[in-house]
């Protein structure tokens, strides 16, 4: 009867790279006088691809937030404010919108 060796090398398996989650964009919009002279402002939200990934009129003072939004870089643009670009990674980006400024909280 033969015997079985088992031989142990101490390599351990290489760690997996870690998979980049999906994140969300949470757009708040601020209370005031807006050029537009409206009380709704079109928000876009765009990847890197240029998919659209949110593209609604938001009223002064609400706020929407867009998931599941896939990792990279996302461009948010806002009606008579211009845009921001940020990055994402399983976390929340924070977009301000206020009547005379677009700020983008990470």
């Amino acid at each position: 009867m033969g015997a079985t060796v088992l031989l142990l090398t101490g390599c351990a398996a290489p760690e997996p790279e870690p998979v980049p989650q999906p994140g969300s964009v949470r757009i708040q919009i601020g209370t005031g006088s807006y050029d537009n002279g409206s009380d709704q402002l079109l928000v876009t939200v765009h990847d890197s691809t240029g998919s659209i990934l949110f593209d609604e009129m938001l009223p002064t003072g609400s706020a929407t937030t867009v998931e599941d939004v896939a990792p990279g870089e996302v461009t948010i643009v806002v009606e008579d404010h211009g845009e921001v670009t940020g990055q994402i990674d399983g976390q929340e980006l924070k977009v301000l919108v206020g009547p005379r400024d677009l700020t983008l909280l990470q």
